[in-house]
């Protein structure tokens, strides 16, 4: 249990040092910072109180005095660590740090989903069990089989994004399920067409193999609706797919009493699911 004296004893050294040494200050700020971070879970409730407290004093303090200040590099350096302490800015390790943290609050969708998903996904697992305890032979089987597993793999990051709420992302590895299950059924029909896949021929394999000409060859259209919207809201960069990433938010326009829309890039890891 990290106490108020602990967290007091660590920050006030810290703000002390940082105040003798402007030059440093930055830098302890964002270890005092860190420190709350890490021991967030073991904070009694007067460190956290503490800690809330310099947290809205030293923000409020500096928010003011930098309005006065003229544009620097280290106005824009101590805007940034403004934010950071607001959780409006990003830093790089704790985005990393953060897809492997368990979730403090499950997102209500995922969990519905979880019983459905999880069922599915364990029958895939069996008839892969099964099928991989009897010999196997040819370019076709080999291939279904490795499509299939790594059909498992894109299943399986895709659920753990859709969780952590990374639709975007969710939606491009369900975009190579339909791709791996499109080449899956057609080595399955026509197993002729898996050697072609596992030859040196990369530009026949890029002609005959594309998405659409996969499905023309199972004798379906080249345009699959469903592949379509993963493709427009999953990796293909559209306008749709940044459009529901983003976040409107009604505000006062400045200097005047007419409203105004805000708009500003949700990001997943740092709005906690």
């Amino acid at each position: 249990m990290t106490t108020l004296k602990d967290f007091q004893e660590f920050a006030e050294q810290r703000i002390v040092d940082g105040l003798n040494n402007p030059e440093q200050f930055s830098a302890k700020l964002m270890e005092v910072f860190d420190f709350a971070v890490a021991n967030e879970k073991t904070m009694d409730e007067e460190a956290n109180a503490y800690f809330d407290k310099v947290l809205s004093g030293i923000s409020d303090l500096m928010e003011h005095g930098l309005g006065k200040v003229a544009d620097s590099a280290h106005k824009r350096k101590m805007l940034r660590l403004l934010a950071l302490t607001r959780k409006k800015h990003h830093r790089a390790d704790k985005l990393a740090e953060g897809l492997g943290r368990p979730l403090p609050k499950p997102f209500e969708v995922a969990e519905a989903a979880k019983p459905i998903f999880f069922a599915a996904l364990q029958s895939v697992l069996d008839v892969l069990f099964d099928a991989t305890r009897q010999s196997q032979q040819g370019a076709a089987q080999a291939a279904i089989l490795s499509m299939l597993y790594w059909t498992v793999d894109e299943l399986n990051v895709a659920f753990y994004l859709a969780e952590r709420k990374y639709a975007t992302q969710t939606y491009s590895h369900l975009r190579t399920v339909h791709e791996l299950l499109d080449k899956t059924e057609l080595f399955f029909k026509q197993p002729q067409w898996a050697e072609v896949w596992a030859s040196d021929d990369k530009k026949r394999i890029r002609e005959e193999f594309s998405p659409g000409a996969v499905r023309k060859n199972l004798g379906r259209p080249a345009f699959d609706a469903v592949y379509g919207f993963l493709s427009e809201v999953g990796p293909h960069g559209t306008f749709e797919a940044v459009r529901r990433r983003m976040v409107k938010t009604l505000q006062a326009a400045p200097h005047s009493g007419q409203g105004y829309v805000s708009i500003s890039s949700e990001t997943p890891s740092l709005k906690t699911p």
